[in-house]
């Protein structure tokens, strides 16, 4: 469904209603936002920016409605893959969820993700990632950070430091 969302024509009046997708300065350095450019012929979509199993509705193994759309905007498809994959792999869980969650549940959910996105493609979208997984990560820390220390919020510094070490270490790859 993800990939069948950005093969979607982008037709002018609806380019002319939503946002275009911007990486936020403050959260990469200009060399990562240069390169987080689109380059000429690359395809602009349909962005989700929140994709997760959370947001997909499912009847007898078929995809019936994807949820919220707070953040839709038009951009580079690798974003929302960026975005994705972070969520996938780095937001953070609960005290007392089973490693089992993390460990095995994760990663089996990320590769249907992937392995149906895939099937959806002619080509392979997962190209030159590390500039929108590093954009991803602070995304994502950045919104989390306020939530340190409300009432009720299970959220550590350690959950946030996990997500800026993944993040650093996108930083510095070169592709």
């Amino acid at each position: 469904m993800h990939a069948r969302i950005h093969a979607l024509p982008v037709p002018a009046p609806l380019a002319q209603v939503l946002p275009a997708w911007d990486a936020r300065r403050e959260d990469l350095e200009p060399e990562l936002l240069a390169r987080l450019a689109r380059p000429a012929g690359f395809a602009t979509s349909v962005l989700h920016l929140d994709y997760h199993p959370l947001n997909v509705m499912v009847d007898r193994g078929r995809v019936t409605g994807v949820l919220d759309w707070a953040n839709v905007a038009i951009g580079d498809r690798r974003a929302d893959l960026a975005r994705t994959v972070t969520l996938f792999r780095l937001a953070p869980l609960p005290p007392g969820t089973p490693p089992v969650a993390r460990l095995v549940i994760r990663p089996l959910l990320e590769a249907g993700w992937r392995n149906g996105y895939r099937h959806g493609q002619i080509a392979n979208p997962f190209v030159d990632m590390a500039p929108f997984y590093a954009w991803a990560g602070a995304m994502m820390e950045r919104d989390l950070r306020p939530k340190l220390g409300r009432p009720g919020v299970w959220l550590q510094e350690s959950d946030l430091a996990r997500i800026r070490r993944w993040t650093l270490a996108r930083k510095q790859q070169n592709t």
